[in-house]
Order: structure tokens, then C-alpha cells, then sequence
């Protein structure tokens, strides 16, 4: 067994934390106010690790982008063999440069949801159910799948 190294700041409170809730002697051992704090500190370190993990779960739901990036890959494993990738046929590197507006992106959706792809609320902000759509009507026309929203996997729709 290799060396251990003793908990340091917050972990070492928190393990004598748990020494003091365990403690079975009954004299000379942690009194009943002792133990009243040491349960009420755990207690609110497990209340913000769950905080915390819901906070970034949420996060995650609204914004995936912020806490996973996936680079944009332009070919792409699941793409359809021999099928040409037609968006970028069809728009100039300079224009697919060019950043999305909430303009753009409310097109985007509202072509979505005529063709029979749930964007979600058309509302301008790229969500996962944006994305989803978009995935499934590049599936349906044998494109790659992207993991973000720009001009260029977006192209057929943009017209």
C-alpha cells in the first residue's frame, strides 16, 4: 500500500466530522452539542455538493454547450457512404464564418417546424431540441450529424 497523505482544509473537517457522529463512548466522548454541529456541517456540505450538481446539471440541460464543446467535425463516421455533404457545396467559407443571429436562428426554427422537425419554442436561442431537429432532418437527407448550429450545417434551411 502506497503512503497516505492526511485530508487537507474542508476534507479533514469533514472527516473529523464523521469521527465525532460515529464516536460510540459514551463518556469522554463527543458531547451532545459536538455532535449537534458536526451533523449540522455535514449536512450543509452535502446540501452544496447537491446544489452544486443540480446547478451544473441544469446547466447543461439549457446551455450543453458551456460545460461539453464537441469540435465540429466535417466528416463524420455516421454519414451516409458516398453521400456528398451538400451544405458545403452550397455556402462560401466566408459566409459560414459569419456568427448566427437570433434572426437566423428563429428562421432556422420556424423552417424546422414546418417541415415536421419540434425545434422547440421558436425563440431564437439554440437549445437541444434545436439541435435534435436539425439532426434529424440532416439524418433524413443523409448529412452528418454536427453538435453545434452555424451557418454551414444549417444551409439548406437558411435559403
Amino acid at each position: 500500500m502506497g503512503p497516505r497523505f492526511p485530508p487537507s482544509g474542508s476534507a479533514r473537517q469533514f472527516t473529523t466530522d464523521l469521527q465525532t457522529l460515529t464516536c460510540r463512548r459514551l463518556r469522554g466522548g463527543p458531547s451532545i452539542g459536538d455532535r449537534a454541529i458536526a451533523l449540522d456541517r455535514i449536512a450543509g456540505s452535502v446540501f452544496l455538493v447537491c446544489a452544486a450538481s443540480l446547478a451544473a446539471w441544469l446547466g447543461s440541460q439549457v446551455m450543453p454547450d458551456r460545460f461539453l464543446r464537441v469540435p465540429d467535425v466535417t466528416v463524420s463516421a455516421q454519414a451516409a457512404p458516398g453521400a456528398p455533404d451538400l451544405d458545403l457545396q452550397k455556402i462560401g467559407a466566408e459566409a459560414a464564418a459569419e456568427p448566427m443571429t437570433a434572426d437566423d436562428i428563429r428562421h432556422l426554427q420556424s423552417r424546422l417546424q414546418r417541415l415536421g422537425f419540434d425545434p422547440g419554442p421558436i425563440d431564437g436561442l439554440v437549445g437541444r431540441r434545436t439541435l435534435d431537429a436539425l439532426n434529424h432532418y440532416r439524418a433524413a437527407k443523409h448529412l452528418s450529424r454536427v453538435f453545434e448550429i452555424d451557418r454551414r450545417a444549417a444551409a439548406d434551411l437558411l435559403n
